[in-house]
C-alpha cells in the first residue's frame, strides 16, 4: 500500500475523529460550569450542590489553649536575641535510672535529663552564652550555658566521681546553679555519648 493511499485514509477519517472528541470534552465540561459561571459572585461556591450566602455565615471564634507540664519547648524570642527553651516542672526521680520518657526529668535539686531526640533535642543548638528557662519549685527563671562538655557513655560509666560531680551541677571545682544531660555528641543522638551543659541563673 503507498504512502499515498494511506495519508488520503488517515485525512478522511481525522474530520470525524477530532469532531467526537471535542464534543466529547464540550460535555464532560457542561456539568462544571453549571458550578462556576451561573452563581452569584457575592455567593460561597463550593462542589457541593448548595450555595450559602455570605452573609448566612456566623463567625468563628478561634481559641487555642495549650497545657505545658514536664516537658522541654522550643521557642523563639528577642530574649537577648537568644533562640531558647523551656522547661516546665520537671519531674523528680529517686535515681537517675529512671528512664527520661518523653519528658525532662530531676534528679537531687540540680540535675536535669531527658531524651534527645525527644524533650531535650534543643540541647544540641545550645552553647555557651545561649539562655533557656526552667519552672520549677514554683520559680520561673532563665539560665545561662557556661559549659558544654561531651563525655561517652562508657568512661562516664567508669567514673563515678565524676557522675557524682555532674549530679550536683560540679564540674572541675566550679559549681553551678544546673547541670542537663542528653544522649548524643551534640550533633546526634548517638547514645553511645552524653552532651552535658552546665548553666547559671540570670
Amino acid at each position: 500500500m503507498s504512502k499515498e493511499v494511506i495519508f488520503s485514509k488517515i485525512k478522511r477519517f481525522a474530520m470525524p475523529l477530532f469532531s467526537v472528541m471535542f464534543l466529547s470534552f464540550l460535555s464532560i465540561l457542561v456539568p462544571f460550569t453549571e458550578y462556576t459561571l451561573s452563581a452569584p459572585a457575592s455567593e460561597i461556591r463550593d462542589t457541593a450542590t448548595f450555595v450559602n450566602k455570605l452573609t448566612e455565615l456566623e463567625p468563628i471564634e478561634l481559641r487555642k489553649e495549650v497545657s505545658i507540664d514536664n516537658l522541654a519547648t522550643s521557642r523563639t524570642s528577642g530574649y537577648h536575641h537568644n533562640s531558647y527553651f523551656t522547661i516546665v516542672n520537671p519531674e523528680k526521680v529517686s535515681t537517675p535510672a529512671v528512664d527520661a520518657g518523653y519528658g525532662v526529668k530531676r534528679y537531687l535539686k540540680k540535675f536535669l535529663y531527658g531524651h534527645s531526640s525527644l524533650a531535650f533535642s534543643p540541647l544540641k543548638n545550645l552553647y555557651n552564652g545561649n539562655r533557656f528557662v526552667v519552672t520549677m519549685d514554683g520559680e520561673t527563671a532563665a539560665y545561662e550555658v557556661v559549659v558544654r562538655e561531651v563525655f561517652s557513655r562508657s568512661y562516664l560509666d567508669s567514673n563515678s566521681a565524676l557522675r557524682k560531680a555532674i549530679y550536683n551541677a560540679n564540674y572541675r571545682g566550679e559549681s553551678y546553679d544546673l547541670s542537663l544531660m542528653t544522649c548524643g555528641n551534640g550533633s546526634n543522638d548517638d547514645s553511645s555519648y552524653r552532651l552535658i551543659l552546665f548553666a547559671n541563673k540570670v
